[in-house]
């Protein structure tokens, strides 16, 4: 059986030639990881546009003019409500336990997702 031997340069040094081979890999690395991002950016972009529109349509500028003055006027109203309602001491509790709540829903909702994801 014959053993395969590896080229031996006498008068090059074995260090230089492993250094010269590992810098022209990572470049061909960075370079294929580069065209992989250029090839995948415009999908992604569209896979990312596509759920958002999906998700949240109303918050990505689909309102008209009209829409958008009813939804300011609708948050302002709610302000004033719960800033009547915080005047008195049972109002601030109720406004408190009021946020902690919307607070707990979406942290909750988050974290839940991201377990699901996991799970």
């Amino acid at each position: 059986m014959t053993e395969r031997r590896q080229p031996h340069f006498p008068d090059v040094d074995q260090d230089l030639l492993r250094t010269i081979a590992e810098s022209i890999a990572r470049e061909a690395a960075r370079e294929a990881a580069r065209e992989t991002a250029r090839e995948l950016l415009p999908a992604v972009k569209e896979e990312l546009r596509r759920e958002l529109t999906g998700h949240c349509a109303h918050c990505i500028g689909d309102f008209t003019q009209a829409q958008h003055a009813m939804h300011h006027s609708r948050l302002e109203r709610l302000f004033h409500t719960m800033d009547k309602l915080s005047e008195n001491f049972l109002g601030k509790v109720l406004v408190n336990l009021m946020v902690w709540g919307v607070l707990l829903t979406v942290f909750g909702y988050f974290i839940f997702a991201k377990l699901g994801k996991v799970l």
